[in-house]
C-alpha cells in the first residue's frame, strides 16, 4: 500500500522562550531573515537568575492522499543541544500516532488517538544529531492530518537579568517558526539563500538626486567664441 509521505515546510528546532510564569522585558532576534545556514541570536533581559523555559511551535494541516489514510514524514540530521529540554508531537483526525527518533539506535513511541487527537512527548533528549520519522493511520474519511511539533528546553538568566541562547539552522527545512517567549510571540521565516536573493531583488532600488553639471562662465565664454567663428 502506498504511503502517502507528508511534505511539511518546518520541524524541530531548539530555541527558546520564556516559561509561562516568566516575563521577558527585552528580546532582540539576529537575524530577522535568517537563511538555511545562519546561526540565529536570541538575547534579552527577564528577572535575575530567573529559569526561563524557551519554546517553538510549527503547525501544519497536511492533506491525506485518496484512498489511502497512512501518513508519513521524515527529517534527517536535525540537531539537538545539550541540556535539558524536551518535545511534543500532537496529531490531529488520526488514529495513532508513532514517533521514532535515531541517533545511535532507533526507537519509537506511539500513542492511541483519543477523540481523533494523539500527542507524543519525550523530555530529557540526549544531544546530538537525529533522524525523526512521524507516522501513523488517520482517521476514516479524514481529508487531512493537522500537525503540531513543539520544542522545549530551559535556560538560566544571569545575575544581571541578561540572557542568550545561540542556534544553527543547517539542515533546516524553509518556513514559519513560532516563538513563545513567556508573554511575547514571535514570527520567524526562514528562507533558502536564494529565497532572500530573490526577495531583496523585488525591492525598489534607492532613487538618488544626481545634481546636474552647471556650465561655468569660462565654458560660456569659449561656447560663444565659437559660435561667433561660425558666423551664428
Amino acid at each position: 500500500m502506498k504511503v502517502f509521505r507528508i511534505v511539511l515546510s518546518g520541524v524541530i528546532l531548539l530555541l527558546f522562550a520564556a516559561s509561562v510564569s516568566g516575563r521577558v522585558s527585552e528580546l532582540t532576534v539576529v537575524p530577522e531573515d535568517p537563511v538555511v545556514g545562519d546561526e540565529i541570536t536570541m538575547n534579552g533581559t527577564a528577572s535575575p537568575n530567573e529559569v526561563l523555559n524557551p519554546s517553538i511551535s510549527f503547525k501544519e494541516a497536511v492533506d491525506i492522499a485518496e484512498g489511502d489514510n497512512k501518513y508519513e514524514y521524515r527529517i534527517n540530521g536535525i540537531e539537538i543541544p545539550q541540556g535539558k529540554n524536551s518535545f511534543a508531537i500532537t496529531a490531529e483526525n488520526v488514529k495513532n500516532l508513532n514517533v521514532g527518533i535515531e541517533l545511535l539506535i532507533f526507537w519509537t513511541k506511539s500513542a492511541n488517538a483519543i477523540n481523533g487527537v494523539a500527542t507524543i512527548s519525550q523530555g530529557s533528549v540526549p544531544g546530538g544529531k537525529y533522524n525523526i520519522k512521524i507516522f501513523g493511520i488517520s482517521s476514516d474519511n479524514a481529508s487531512s492530518v493537522n500537525l503540531t511539533i513543539k520544542a522545549a528546553s530551559k535556560i538560566t538568566v544571569d545575575g544581571e537579568g541578561h540572557f542568550e541562547y545561540r542556534y544553527s539552522t543547517s539542515n533546516l527545512p524553509t518556513g514559519i517558526y513560532i516563538l513563545n517567549i513567556g508573554d511575547e510571540i514571535r514570527t520567524i521565516q526562514l528562507l533558502a539563500s536564494k529565497e532572500k536573493t530573490d526577495k531583496e531583488g523585488l525591492e525598489s532600488p534607492e532613487v538618488k538626486n544626481t545634481p546636474v553639471p552647471v556650465a561655468t562662465k569660462k565654458d560660456e565664454s569659449l561656447f560663444n567664441r565659437f559660435m561667433r567663428l561660425l558666423g551664428l
